[in-house]
């Protein structure tokens, strides 16, 4: 019966491997399986992982049924930096074959030739090394004062006695930077701003469109809000880098792809550069990656620190003090002397991890933590999960906000914390987003000094969104600043 209703449910078994497969969680809807988007206020958009977890005892490997598909939740680091470091397992490509997407380039939403979705190791490490330089600490440094500048002009619509949406503010913030910093765009007036905040938004909910999913050769799907809005922002990073090779280099992260060069003893010339398609494929997964998961992870940070008024007033005094030593400016030196800042976003990125999963394909059999990973298999790195069940806090609630615990050797987490990833697929963006976050976090405790969140009332946790591309609190959170 099980055969019927759940197809496919054990198309994945190595008969020549003497090690059992996975535990099984519950099968979920016939023929459709369990809902993994589906999830839950009180736990977040990764629900279902959770709870799976928990009824079966909390493995580090377990099986679920999800589209006619068996996919293997791996936690705890050392199986997820085994997944993520061994050749015996690559990246899953995209939706659709590669003949169709060859066929129909307009029809792919998020292109394999991304270093995100590259399926080819040898293309992918030819990728990560000539975009490698748009994201080292340099790199970084000279943008610096583009995101003290996105950050002072969003903070500038707070005013004391007033509610305003945090969230509206992180996302705009992270979308500022996007054309400013990622693309190097020149938006003169606020209705070229507010449109490119607006494409930008429509592609990343493509994540979530049912039409990302469906097969390329549909004639409609291009008509699709996340298609038109690709096509609105290629035509905009087209235009930036014909602008670049007239005028030369201006310190923007596109700036830094259109420049780099590798020295290849078997190309003419010597030097290789990325193909014009490289770069407008890798700028605009640098916009999904690079604006849903900084606001994201920004407005929960205002909410933990909302919830948590003692923790903000340490932020604010630690601001405070930093002032008074090296005046105003923000420069990363500044930035590396703020040690319970940095704190902070730890703790945020201990909760809500930016690369909750990674999705892999096991290339051959491999037994793992005594369990068989069959060749073919669909394998998720559950990184969120891996930080819910560290050791290093599993005497307390996982989601307990304390910052307090980075600040000493004994209780901070250490292997089992993997925020943006591991291995050669870790996100590539993280320096950049950290900057991202150091600078807004210090200029708000700097303007903030004292606020509340608005309606809250006794509430002591986050109530989150139920799907979000990482977890994301449910009511905006609305702030006022208090005198």
């Amino acid at each position: 019966m099980k055969r019927f209703l759940w197809p496919g449910l054990n198309k994945f078994h190595d008969p020549e491997c003497d090690a059992l497969l996975p535990e099984q969680a519950p099968l979920g809807c016939p023929f459709f399986g369990n809902n993994i988007l589906a999830g839950s206020k009180k736990k977040g958009s990764e629900y279902f992982y959770s709870e799976a977890s928990k009824k079966l005892g909390h493995p580090n490997i377990w099986r679920f049924y999800f589209m006619g598909y068996p996919v293997i939740s791996v936690s705890g680091s050392k199986n997820v930096n085994t997944i993520l470091q061994s050749k015996k397992f690559n990246i899953m490509g995209w939706s659709g074959d590669e003949k169709a997407k060859k066929k129909r380039k307009e029809a792919t939403l998020y292109s394999s030739n991304s270093v995100m979705f590259e399926h080819d190791r040898e293309k992918h490490q030819y990728l990560r090394h000539l975009l490698g330089p748009a994201f080292t600490p340099q790199s970084v440094r000279k943008g610096i004062n583009a995101i003290v500048l996105a950050a002072e002009e969003q903070l500038s619509v707070l005013k004391k006695g007033q509610s305003v949406k945090m969230e509206d503010v992180c996302e705009n913030f992270a979308l500022d930077i996007a054309w400013r910093q990622i693309i190097g765009l020149d938006l003169k007036d606020q209705y070229e701003i507010a449109r490119f905040h607006k494409a930008v938004n429509a592609y990343v909910s493509g994540v979530f469109s049912v039409g990302a999913y469906l097969p390329d050769n549909i004639p409609f799907k291009t008509l699709l809000p996340p298609y038109r809005a690709r096509k609105y922002l290629v035509h905009k990073i087209k235009e930036k880098i014909a602008d670049l090779e007239t005028n030369g280099p201006d310190g923007s992260t596109l700036s830094a792809m259109v420049f780099s060069t590798e020295h290849v003893e078997d190309v003419d010339a010597n030097v290789t550069r990325l193909s014009d398609e490289d770069i407008i494929e890798n700028a605009l997964i640098l916009l999904v990656a690079g604006t849903e998961t900084t606001a994201s992870t920004l407005t929960s940070a205002i909410s933990f620190l909302g919830l948590h008024p003692d923790v903000f007033e340490k932020l604010r005094k630690e601001q405070v003090e930093i002032i008074s030593l090296h005046g105003e400016n923000i420069t990363p030196e500044i930035l590396h002397k703020s040690s319970f800042l940095e704190s902070v976003i730890q703790e945020t990125l201990r909760i809500v991890p930016v690369s909750g999963t990674n999705l892999r394909k096991a290339e051959e059999t491999v037994v793992l933590d005594g369990k068989q990973i069959p060749k073919g298999s669909a394998v998720f790195c559950n990184i969120r999960l891996t930080h819910e069940l560290d050791p290093q806090v599993k005497s307390e609630t996982w989601t307990d906000f304390c910052p307090e615990r980075w600040l000493d050797d004994n209780t901070k987490p250490k292997e089992d914390f993997l925020p943006f990833g591991s291995g050669s697929r870790r996100c590539i963006g993280a320096s950049l987003a950290m900057a991202e976050m150091r600078v807004f976090l210090s200029l708000f405790a700097r303007k903030a000094k004292k606020f509340k969140l608005d309606g809250a009332g006794k509430r002591r946790e986050i109530l989150w969104r139920p799907t979000s591309i990482i977890p994301k609190p449910d009511n905006g959170v609305p702030i006022i600043l208090d005198d």
